[in-house]
């Protein structure tokens, strides 16, 4: 089990790089059309990269799973027009990367 402290201390870590003034923000691995899923689905639901940044920039994390010997983080914001978000993400410490895996608004419009 995953003590509370770690996604507090995982968040810190989001936060912090996200706020950075050009943060390092990619979006997975490419499918064989040149797309992403984490793409693909922001455009699903209509998020833009403000509504990222925003989520990003106030996260909280609500779970870590390990996939394939990776730490996902879920994370959950809001716009600055209250719209809620989820976000699955990989954070590379090496390079203060945040790779986004997939993404969803909860209201799925």
């Amino acid at each position: 089990m995953i003590s509370r402290q770690v996604y507090v201390d995982s968040a810190a870590k989001i936060r912090k790089w996200a706020r950075k003034p050009n943060p390092y923000i990619t979006f997975g691995a490419r499918l064989p059309d040149y797309s992403t899923h984490s793409l693909t689905e922001m455009d699903k639901d209509d998020i833009d990269f403000d509504d990222l940044l925003d989520t990003l920039r106030a996260p909280t994390v609500t779970a870590i799973n390990d996939v394939d010997g990776e730490s996902r983080h879920q994370v959950e914001g809001k716009n600055v027009d209250g719209r809620e978000f989820v976000f699955i993400v990989n954070l590379l410490d090496e390079r203060e990367e945040i790779e986004i895996v997939t993404a969803w608004a909860k209201d799925r419009r």
